[in-house]
């Protein structure tokens, strides 16, 4: 699985959001220029809102050993992020802790060749020569340099990465870790939770990319959800019912149903659907909940990649931005997958009957969530 930092963490929002969704490592900024700069006090007070989780990383621009031991004092840090010349030997018998270089990139010539006595090298563009930052400049390299290129230590490959091509890049360079900071704001070092979720979403979906749906994709969704149906319910519903089933049909029913302002989150790889959910408000009047899942279905070749989980937060977050705060889903008895990932995100079962669906009586379970928070 990518590992994924998240730098310039600078406000309590931000450093919650990076603990949730799951980043392996937290970044503070120790470089006043930055935007993104906080004082050893305030990383400090950030990183006492949950002392545990993922490792502290502090980013320092040609510092002196005295100053990354003032520094010490006040925020305990469990790695150094290091641009400039340095002599790391020195930083590395005084701290005893694990060392990262900045390596800019413009060309081949630039990729490194030795470690340097860095524990890991952080690749990012080279910064231009107006740059008051040696990194942070939300400019990527050409990923394609990569190519061939063998690493002498482990690496991360950071600058310009966006939830939108983080999954590209990896799939490009065949980075196991990533590195953002102004590519999850919404500002100028503001960062934006839900682009922190999707930011770590993404790079851990094997290249798969998420987004809400258009009319424009009705066609494309109702293929899909026919050939979902295939795979989901062979052996569940007769051949002969599944063998009939007509993607035209299924494009218009969900064409309508995004003109009419419904939310469709769609998964894609390579620009193919491969997941996809719908959500809105209840409309069985019979169960307790604000809020339904509608649809929920994942080609099995893009399956075990988290997608499923990814698209449930998501349809969970339009609910939530409905002001509905619980929901519920109905699936097949017999479907044993759905119903343990149902389960496995804490669904609980509240309701059994008879159904009548193509002209098949089966029997469905309903799933609750009385706080859709928890999908998050």
């Amino acid at each position: 699985m990518t590992q994924v930092k998240i730098c310039g963490i600078n406000d309590p929002v931000a450093f919650d959001t990076t603990i949730e969704a799951g980043a392996d490592w937290v970044g503070f900024n120790f470089f006043p220029p930055s935007p993104r700069f906080v004082t050893p006090e305030r990383a400090a007070e950030l990183s006492g809102r949950s002392p545990g989780g993922p490792l502290r990383v502090g980013l320092f621009v040609d510092p002196t050993a005295d100053g990354i031991a003032k520094t010490l004092e006040t925020i305990r840090l469990d790695i150094l992020q290091l641009y400039g010349v340095l002599d790391l030997a020195e930083l590395r018998a005084r701290f005893g802790l694990p060392l990262w270089q900045a390596v800019g990139i413009a060309t081949a010539e630039g990729l490194p060749t030795s470690s340097g006595a860095a524990d890991r090298l952080l690749l990012e563009a080279k910064a231009p020569p107006d740059a008051t930052r040696p990194g942070g400049n939300a400019t990527s390299f050409d990923w394609s340099l990569l190519t061939g290129w063998r690493p002498p230590a482990p690496w991360i490959l950071a600058g310009g990465l966006t939830a939108d091509n983080v999954g590209e890049a990896i799939r490009i360079t065949g980075a196991t870790a990533v590195d953002v900071s102004s590519g999850v704001e919404s500002a100028r070092g503001v960062k934006d939770p839900a682009l922190i979720r999707a930011f770590i979403a993404n790079s851990r979906s094997g290249g798969i990319r998420f987004r809400r749906a258009t009319v424009a994709d009705a066609d494309a969704i109702g293929e899909m959800h026919v050939r979902a149906w295939r795979e989901a319910y062979a052996g569940l519903m007769p051949d002969a019912v599944l063998a009939e089933l007509d993607p035209k049909q299924r494009a218009a029913l969900w064409r309508g149903i995004i003109a009419a302002g419904g939310v469709v989150q769609l998964a894609e790889r390579s620009g193919a659907i491969v997941g996809f959910g719908s959500s809105g408000r209840q409309r069985d009047a019979s169960l307790p909940f604000a809020g339904e899942i509608g649809a929920l279905y994942v080609l099995r070749r893009a399956q075990r990649l988290g997608v499923g989980r990814r698209l449930m937060a998501a349809m969970a977050a339009d609910l939530l931005a409905q002001g509905l705060q619980s929901g519920s889903l109905w699936v097949l008895e017999g479907n044993a997958p759905a119903r343990r990932f149902y389960e496995a995100l804490g669904g609980r079962q509240v309701a059994r009957r008879e159904q009548e669906r193509l002209g098949v009586t089966d029997v469905g379970i309903a799933y609750g969530w009385e706080d859709l928070r928890v999908l998050l």
